[in-house]
């Protein structure tokens, strides 16, 4: 869907409904970097910004998202990104409710994420040097690289 926003540029909003409100992501052309946000059902109501990547950025010399991904019971954003510019992605958590990160961080992968269905767990892709790449879970309040998958 395509609209003009308060500002008059043009934006690029994308919405899936999945749970009680839909989660939207969007980039404005005045904007470098995505804004990940949830749409409440009622019309007038204000769209609420979990992730708004123009703020992490700004006290980045280098920023790039790797991915957002929403748990599937919608309390949890796991997101990564780059602030090397070394295409190694640091992977951290967000909690919608209080819009703060979750302590644990995962470093070094190529920044997907897919939630494991208990909401607590999530796999990723570890960057290594040998092999190359492995398949790992990690979670809430785990330790780093805990379990190796394959």
């Amino acid at each position: 869907m395509r609209g003009a926003d308060q500002g008059g540029t043009i934006s690029s909003v994308a919405r899936a409904r999945m749970g009680p409100t839909p989660i939207c992501a969007n980039s404005a052309r005045a904007a470098q970097h995505e804004m990940f946000g949830r749409t409440p059902p009622r019309r007038r109501a204000r769209s609420k910004i979990v992730l708004d990547g123009d703020q992490l950025a700004a006290s980045h010399e280098y920023f790039k998202f790797g991915g957002a991904r929403h748990s599937p019971d919608h309390s949890l954003e796991a997101w990564s990104a780059d602030i090397k510019g070394s295409e190694y992605f640091t992977i951290r958590v967000r909690d919608w409710r209080t819009g703060a990160d979750l302590e644990d961080v995962v470093e070094e992968t190529d920044g997907a994420v897919v939630w494991a269905t208990d909401c607590k767990s999530f796999f990723y892709v570890k960057l290594d040097d040998k092999p190359p790449a492995r398949c790992r879970s990690g979670g809430i309040a785990w330790e780093q690289h805990r379990r190796t998958m394959f």
